[in-house]
């Protein structure tokens, strides 16, 4: 039975809204992605699966139907994000300082629309950007709760996990300077990055589940120079999260996600015209997973919606992200 404290971490990258994130460049001339694991953290952000090679398959379709300017008003909008990828995570043997190390990898083919009336709506197709966590290390804090399982229950992992560590995205996707639409931000992206887990018991009838767990992940992202375009994307602060509660071989709940540019826009070093088209989305939907055995290799498979409920310089998206992700 696959043990659910070691749930396959989220292997997956710029969440669903995030990916409307690069429409932006109907304004601001360039992209603006957060970078992350294609899909984002979700459940067991912080907890990393046992020693070995984990590997995941990644599908998302997203609608956009608005697009938050400047001032928060919505602008009529049209266009569509369709996205595959795969995603590698590599958890070394051994322990280092009572934690567990991991490194990943992921990659990704999309087809990207967008377009604001009354301007036509603009293409492009593409390899995406290729984001590392370069290193990530997690470490777990079990509670009493934890050492008091009985064996014939579905063991959880109750106490909390944390986890630190440094991503990476790389500009070896599809960029053209002409294209007001592109799969690439065409710049490096540096993203340190921090996530908390906590499972306890659930304080629910036993109807709804045996356990909760909440779920955080924080990125700081930082960003090179276009030397295209001399564009410079201003620092954001991102957070994925999620809180689910945990049924046999059933996860289900809430999942989300919230972005912030904290610095202006930059072009050859000087703030853009337009006060740095700062960008901010938050978004949230339901979440389900389920762990399983595909022959004889613990598995699982997570599908998650999001749709943006607040935003400004982002387009206004309804995504749907699906992962299946095994050991290898």
């Amino acid at each position: 039975m696959f043990n659910t404290k070691f749930s396959v971490v989220a292997l997956c990258a710029v969440t669903i809204i995030l990916a409307a994130l690069q429409a932006g460049a109907v304004q601001a001339a360039e992209s603006i992605a957060a970078t992350g694991p294609i899909g984002g953290s979700d459940i067991n952000a912080a907890l990393l699966p046992p020693e070995g090679l984990w590997i995941s398959g990644i599908g998302a379709a997203v609608g956009f139907s608005d697009y938050y300017d400047n001032d928060r008003n919505e602008l009529k909008a049209r266009g569509s994000d369709t996205l595959g990828g795969v995603g590698i995570l590599y958890s070394y043997p051994g322990q280092f300082m009572g934690g567990q190390l991991a490194s990943t990898l992921f990659a990704g083919y999309e087809r990207l629309c967008f377009g604001v009336d009354p301007y036509e709506k603009s293409c492009s197709s593409g390899i995406k950007d290729v984001y590392s966590d370069v290193l990530m290390w997690s470490r777990f804090f079990p509670s009493d709760a934890a050492l008091t399982q009985s064996k014939g229950d579905v063991q959880r992992p109750f106490g909390t996990a944390v986890l630190f560590g440094l991503g990476l995205t790389i500009p070896t996707g599809n960029y053209s300077k002409e294209s007001p639409i592109n799969n690439s931000a065409n710049f490096w992206g540096f993203s340190p990055n921090i996530a908390v887990t906590y499972t306890a018991p659930s304080p629910l009838p036993d109807l709804f589940g045996d356990a909760i767990q909440l779920n955080g992940r924080m990125f700081y992202h930082m960003y090179t120079e276009n030397k295209d375009t001399q564009f410079q994307t201003g620092s954001v602060l991102s957070l994925d999260w999620a809180v689910v509660m945990m049924k046999g071989q059933w996860q289900y709940g809430l999942a989300g996600l919230a972005y912030a540019q904290l610095e202006d826009d930059k072009i050859g070093g000087i703030v853009h015209p337009n006060g740095g088209n700062r960008s901010e989305v938050i978004g949230l939907g339901p979440i389900v997973s389920r762990d399983f055995m595909l022959g004889d290799r613990p598995a699982n498979v997570t599908v998650k919606g999001i749709h943006s409920v607040y935003g400004r310089n982002v387009a206004k998206s309804t995504g749907v992200f699906v992962r299946l992700s095994t050991k290898f």
